[in-house]
């Protein structure tokens, strides 16, 4: 709830650009750890000299660290979990993509609403208060950006973030 109050820090208050290939290593290898204790291949992959993004440093790592975060939660023993960039035609794209137990799609609408959680972890002992989503929506919307996710049941899923492209 904390994080959700703190979510009007004004932008000035941040570095405005990122450079992916500093910003996202140290992000995944935090979770390294982690995603070798399930059994789960967690990677990364950046193009060299991938233009950097226009976003507060700060809120890209709760972005992707909520996303990454998410995919541990409901990728099973075996499984991948990876960050790739690409460039798209309205700016960078980050996707994290993983082979979990995937999002049906009638909830894939709802996993933005604050409190929901997907009829798949309901009945699991998957924890979390169903926040994260709403809050890296929140941060991409404050910056311009959008959110989009893929998914397939039993498949796995897809989140692409998309930023506007720095000018520096």
């Amino acid at each position: 709830m904390q994080e959700l109050l703190q979510l009007n820090q004004s932008l000035e208050e941040s570095d405005p650009t990122v450079h992916l290939e500093e910003l996202v290593p140290g992000i995944v290898s935090t979770y390294q750890a982690i995603a070798e204790e399930k059994g789960i291949t967690l990677g990364y992959t950046i193009p060299a000299g991938f233009p950097a993004v226009a976003f507060p440093s700060s809120w890209l790592r709760r972005i992707l660290q909520n996303i990454i975060h998410n995919s541990l939660k409901f990728t099973p023993e075996g499984g991948r979990i990876t960050v790739q960039t690409n460039l798209r035609s309205e700016g960078v794209e980050i996707a994290v993509i993983d082979t979990g137990v995937g999002i049906e799609n009638s909830d894939i609408p709802k996993l933005f609403d604050s409190f929901y959680r997907g009829r798949n972890t309901l009945s699991s002992s998957v924890e979390g208060v169903g926040l994260g989503l709403t809050i890296v929506r929140h941060l991409i919307e404050q910056c311009g950006g959008k959110i989009e996710i893929v998914s397939q049941v039993d498949k796995g899923t897809i989140v692409k973030v998309i930023f506007q492209e720095s000018s520096d």
